[in-house]
């Protein structure tokens, strides 16, 4: 398998700090979308040991996408199950920045990008470019349609 890198990620398990894995999947969200590995090292190497996980895996990330972040992921994560290692397709979301929910409302401190092969905390003028560049999408689409309906 590959090494790590701006869009693959190697786990061994889902971290016993749960917020770890939802930042990473925020990482790839805010940025270029990627690829997650769950079940196996750092270097790729499968895990045999983890298979007996994946069937709790796909219920607790399941369960994630519907409700652990910012808005509903199902058209930007999909998860296989069925493969080995257990893969988690992340795409680049449309409506950024998305943040894990830690409580109510927006949380600055659950906003991650991907730098590499690692994530860290987005910065405030990352996040800022990021909420207007989804207002200019906005933008663009009520004037798509408005077009639309005067023509």
């Amino acid at each position: 398998m590959a090494l790590e890198d701006k869009n693959i990620e190697y786990k061994e398990d889902i971290p016993k700090k749960n917020n770890q894995l939802k930042a990473e999947i925020g990482a790839f969200l805010n940025t270029d979308g990627g690829t997650i590995y769950l079940g196996a090292d750092d270097n790729g190497k499968i895990l045999e040991e983890k298979f007996e996980l994946y069937q709790n895996w796909e219920e607790t990330l399941s369960n994630w996408i519907s409700n652990a972040f910012s808005s509903n992921l199902n058209e930007f994560v999909f998860l296989y199950p069925n493969e080995k290692p257990f893969r988690i397709e992340v795409k680049k979301g449309k409506d950024k920045p998305y943040f894990y929910k830690d409580g109510e409302g927006f949380n600055a401190k659950a906003v991650y990008v991907r730098v590499g092969s690692t994530k860290r905390v987005a910065s405030f003028d990352e996040i800022q470019r990021m909420m207007r560049q989804a207002k200019s999408h906005e933008y663009e689409n009520v004037c798509s349609k408005d077009r639309k309906s005067v023509v």
